[in-house]
């Protein structure tokens, strides 16, 4: 008999929790535009034209609560402007080594 299914399953796996922030829709084109630096939000909509106002500022407030990017509001008119967090800094590291991945399997995959 196999012990393993009796094992309790670690609910808590880093990489699933890091597999499913990332398969978000527009984390990861959010997260290159704040590698740039700060934000604003029109500049954000304006690159990603193709996600709804909604969708966008949904994954921004996920974004906040996961404490990936910070939210600034200031002056009168408000302007908002987005940054990411040291938090979000250290998922460049991870998502340089994935766009790294890729480039490397469509090039083996071409020869």
């Amino acid at each position: 008999m196999n012990n393993r299914s009796q094992e309790p399953q670690d609910t808590t796996n880093p990489f699933n929790d890091i597999a499913k922030l990332l398969a978000c829709d527009w984390t990861p084109a959010i997260l290159q535009l704040l590698q740039r630096g700060n934000q604003r939000y029109s500049q954000i909509e304006f690159a990603l034209h193709e996600a709804s106002p909604r969708e966008l500022s949904t994954r921004l407030r996920y974004l906040i609560t996961q404490g990936i990017i910070k939210r600034h509001v200031q002056g009168t008119p408000p302007t908002t402007n987005y940054e990411l967090t040291t938090k979000g800094d250290a998922l460049q590291e991870l998502l340089q080594a994935v766009v790294k991945y890729k480039n490397a399997v469509n090039k083996s995959s071409s020869l």
